[in-house]
């Protein structure tokens, strides 16, 4: 009985495996081996560029046939990158030459200011220089 049983397995399994190779054989032809197709969307190849190799192809790769193509894209996205950088740099410049102006705004008010606190300083001494008659303990002609 168990002869029986495996046998009549393999031959199931036999059976199988023939439909599903027969079907395989009648499915629609599948495109050219340069541009297969998955779901319905063709598929290019397209080569990998290794520029630090003087531009050889350094690989293949297949994709989808709407993407565009990268080889082209590269130096245009670089272009706009390097803009980018240039204009954030030219922004940053901008800002520390207004950080100095600002700086140097702020050390001029300090200086007047300290100017100001000088003469204010000298006339209260030049004011008080020997009218006040000196208080007990005081050697310093202010009075309290």
């Amino acid at each position: 009985m168990k002869l029986e049983l495996s046998t009549a397995l393999l031959l199931v399994g036999l059976m199988f495996a023939l439909a599903s190779g027969l079907a395989a054989a009648t499915s629609p032809p599948k495109p050219a081996a340069g541009a297969p197709a998955i779901g319905g969307e063709k598929f290019v190849k397209r080569a990998l560029i290794d520029q630090q190799q003087g531009g050889m192809a350094a690989g293949w790769s297949f994709v989808p046939e709407k993407w565009p193509d990268s080889v082209h894209r590269v130096p245009g996205i670089k272009s706009v990158l390097r803009e980018q950088v240039a204009q954030k740099i030219k922004q940053g410049y901008a800002q520390i030459e207004a950080a100095h102006q600002m700086m140097q705004q702020v050390m001029a008010k300090e200086a007047a200011f300290d100017k100001q606190v000088a003469q204010f300083a000298a006339s209260l001494r030049a004011n008080s220089g020997g009218s006040s008659a000196g208080g007990a303990g005081s050697g310093g002609g202010r009075s309290v």
